[in-house]
């Protein structure tokens, strides 16, 4: 389990919990990490192509002030959506 707080910008989280099905072993694919810079090979990929998203995965925005629990054993990517974040 963890606490993760946000003092400045915004952060898109995907989450998912460790028994969701569809998922291998319980976490979703990366196919970003097969991708070139120039193709989208970042993690906020999944922000320009939202059908690479597995099913069962939650997606929320994180604030600045807000605090994000994340339950032990659960998936999960960032991607800031701010130039300048402290978290």
């Amino acid at each position: 389990e963890a606490f993760l707080a946000s003092l400045a910008g915004r952060k898109l989280w995907w989450v998912a919990p460790p028994h969701e099905s569809g998922m291998a072993g319980g976490r979703p694919s990366f196919p970003y990490k097969e991708l070139t810079p120039e193709e989208g090979g970042w993690p906020c990929s999944w922000l320009l192509q939202e059908d690479l998203v597995p099913p069962g995965v939650l997606r929320c925005v994180q604030g600045p002030g807000e605090v994000m629990l994340l339950p032990a054993d659960w998936w999960h990517m960032t991607c800031s959506l701010d130039e300048f974040n402290i978290a």
